[in-house]
This record gives structure tokens, C-alpha cells and sequence, in this order.
């Protein structure tokens, strides 16, 4: 989501005659969604993926099996009626279970702000059909905010009874607060990014200690508005670009050229310290890898979620990002410490964002707008692997 303000300032530069000149780059193997998400602006390639994050579910089979429900799909095909409502169905059942000396919480969720609770929450938007601005990334680009939107709005309200819940705490909760409290062995389930998919393995975040649930947690899909619906998979992660003023421009290259490879991602990811801790793929061949997929058995699961990833409708990278992101989420917290509703709070943010984009000559828009679709993505792609 920083992307723009990188290119646009000049602190980057493009990667395209890199890739053009070096076959080994093989960009035609990474996925896709990825590139658009992470690393293309404006028709051009400005950095390349070094760790790539979907979301998805975390859940305890044992738990489910207890309440008599069904464990949730690990794909699309077999998806069925597997919705947000259903989603809720199933936390409400695990709220309060108890097994052995332990009483569950339904979930947990990510309530810091202003930055963390953003990353948590726009999934939920992105899957309710919420969108931020009235016409991004399609062209002609028209930074009118939609944050108030009924869908969104059902969205938050949906997010304020995760919170109720989930451990009262997580009011307080980073990104790695909430992967790291499921493994504490007391949450039935919950979303995040697909990091957390190894990371729960840990009793802490990568402390080498294995946590109690080690063996006992599966993972699944994100659910669907609607049965058979689409989904909109929120998609992040890191990347590796080149600053304009770099000295070793060729030294580098080399080494964004290998840490983003089919081979450096495999090396990553056979690095057994805390028990292999690293399965961000951005390449598709890493994720058809009989050896990964063996150390990394939801690999499958995990793919689906990246197919289906939408950064830029998730978290979308207008130039002003980081001044809109700040403002959202001291709304957002707003609702889960009930100073606010969830539509008085989108109706503040929304006005807010209006204010600063303005401000900033962003609405309206008069720069050149460029229709930033996949399927540009997949052209560019194309053309720099000819």
C-alpha cells in the first residue's frame, strides 16, 4: 500500500529493465495476484516479492469436533455455504467451551491502532463488498471516500461482536498479539494472515518453544458473503525495490534477483530453527514443491487464498495511504470501546477522509489516472518475460 508514494516521490526505481534483461528472473512463475497487489504501479514493476500474506482461517478441529460442527473447507470448490454467517455460527459455538481446565473465547482479533486494527479489519470489508474510494484502481481514478458505506458498515458491526467475543485484551492486540494468543491454547478460531499458519506453532512469536496447540490446529478458506459468492482476499506482505540513489546497482539487483527466487524462497523455507518458519511464498513452483508441501501441509489451502488476493481493494495504495490508514483506525477502535457506533464512526472517518483528500489534490483527482487492473498486471508480465 506504500507503493505509490515510493514511485511517485522518486525513491524507487523500476525494475523492468532488470527483469527484461535477466531470464533468470523467471517473473512469469510468480503468481500473479501478487505482483499486482505488491508491486506494480502505473504499468511498471517497482519491486519484487520477497514474502507474500493472504489471509485465511485458524481453527481447532478438537473444539469443533466437540460442538458437533463440520470443519470449514480448505477450498473453494468445496466451499457450499461456508459465509460469514456461518463463520459466526461457528464462533459463537466455541465461545465459552470448555475442555479440560481451559474455557475458549470464540475468537480473537487484532484491536490496536491506528495501523494494526486496519490490517484485521479490512478483510472483514473487502468480504462484505466494502470498497474506499468511489473509482480505484479501475480508471479514471475518483478519490471520493465510500468508508460509510452500508456494506462496510455491516462490516464493522460484524467486527465489534468478534471483539465481544474474543479476550477482552485484544482491545490492545498487534498483529502478532492475536497469532501468538491462539497458541495459547484458548481461542477456538479466527482470520489472519497466512503467516500465522506456521507462526501458531510457536508459544510466542518465534521463540522456539512449541505451543500446546501444535498439533491440534487445522486451517481453512476465508468464508464468502453469500453462498458461491466471490471473495476478496485481502493481500500484503514485503517486498525488495531499488532506490534511486543506489551505489552497486548490479550487486543489488543480484540479490533481489536470488532472495525472491524459486531457490532463495526454498532455502528460506528449509531452515528448520523454531521449526520452519517461513512457507510466504510469491512463486507458484514453491507452492507445487512436494518437499514444501510436505513441512507445509496447508500449502494448498494457502494458494487458494492467493489466488484470490486484491490488495488494492483491501488496502489500496492512493498516494496518501498512510494519512488515511492513521485516521481509520482510531475510528475503528472507537466502536470496539463503544465511544461510538459503527456507522457514527465510518461517518467520522468518511468526512475525515474527504478533508485530507482534498487537502492533499486528491478529489479532485486531475493527474493522469492509469486503470490498474490484474489484467494489466498479467500483460506487463507477459511483456517482461518475452
Amino acid at each position: 500500500m506504500w507503493i505509490s508514494q515510493y514511485a511517485d516521490n522518486g525513491w524507487i526505481q523500476p525494475l523492468d529493465q532488470f527483469i527484461a534483461a535477466d531470464s533468470d528472473t523467471d517473473v512469469g512463475d510468480f503468481l500473479p495476484e501478487v505482483l499486482y497487489s505488491l508491486s506494480t504501479w502505473r504499468n511498471q514493476m517497482w519491486t519484487l516479492p520477497v514474502g507474500a500474506y493472504a489471509q485465511g482461517v485458524i481453527y481447532r478441529p478438537d473444539l469443533l469436533e466437540m460442538v458437533g460442527l463440520a470443519a470449514p473447507p480448505k477450498n473453494p470448490e468445496d466451499a457450499g455455504d461456508w459465509t460469514w454467517e456461518k463463520y459466526f455460527e461457528y464462533v459463537r459455538a466455541l465461545h465459552g467451551v470448555t475442555m479440560g481446565d481451559t474455557e475458549h473465547f470464540g475468537s480473537v482479533i487484532v484491536g490496536a491502532q491506528p495501523v494494526p486494527i486496519v490490517h484485521m479489519f479490512t478483510q472483514l470489508g473487502a468480504s462484505y463488498g466494502a470498497r474506499w474510494f468511489e473509482q480505484f484502481p479501475e480508471a479514471p481514478w475518483d478519490f471520493t471516500p465510500l468508508i460509510n458505506s452500508d456494506a462496510n458498515v455491516a462490516a464493522l458491526e460484524a467486527y465489534k461482536e468478534l471483539y465481544d467475543l474474543s479476550p477482552p485484551e485484544s482491545i490492545n492486540y498487534v498483529w502478532f498479539d492475536a497469532g501468538t494468543r491462539f497458541s495459547q491454547g484458548d481461542i477456538g478460531m479466527f482470520f489472519w494472515w497466512t503467516p500465522y499458519y506456521y507462526l501458531v506453532k510457536n508459544n510466542g512469536y518465534m521463540t522456539g518453544e512449541p505451543s500446546i496447540i501444535k498439533d491440534s490446529y487445522d486451517t481453512a478458506i476465508l468464508p464468502t458473503l453469500e453462498p458461491g459468492g466471490d471473495n476478496v482476499v485481502s493481500l500484503g506482505g514485503w517486498s525488495l525495490g531499488m532506490p534511486r540513489t543506489v551505489q552497486n546497482e548490479d550487486e543489488a539487483w543480484q540479490f533481489i534477483k536470488w532472495a525472491t527466487s524459486s531457490e532463495g524462497q526454498k532455502a528460506m523455507a528449509l531452515v528448520p530453527d523454531f521449526g520452519f518458519q517461513f512457507s510466504d511464498f510469491s512463486r507458484r513452483s514453491n507452492y507445487e514443491d512436494p518437499e514444501l508441501q510436505a513441512i507445509y501441509p496447508y500449502l494448498e489451502t494457502q494458494l487458494h487464498g492467493m489466488a484470490l488476493g486484491n490488495g488494492k481493494i483491501a488496502r489500496p495504495p492512493s498516494p496518501i495511504y498512510t494519512s488515511l490508514e492513521g485516521v481509520y483506525g482510531l475510528q475503528l477502535s472507537r466502536v470496539l470501546s463503544g465511544e461510538a457506533s459503527a456507522k457514527e464512526a465510518l461517518d467520522t472517518t468518511n468526512v475525515l477522509f474527504d478533508n485530507i483528500l482534498r487537502g492533499n489534490q486528491q478529489i479532485p483527482y486531475l493527474l493522469d489516472s492509469y486503470n490498474d487492473t490484474l489484467e494489466n498486471t498479467r500483460a506487463l508480465i507477459a511483456k517482461l518475460a518475452s
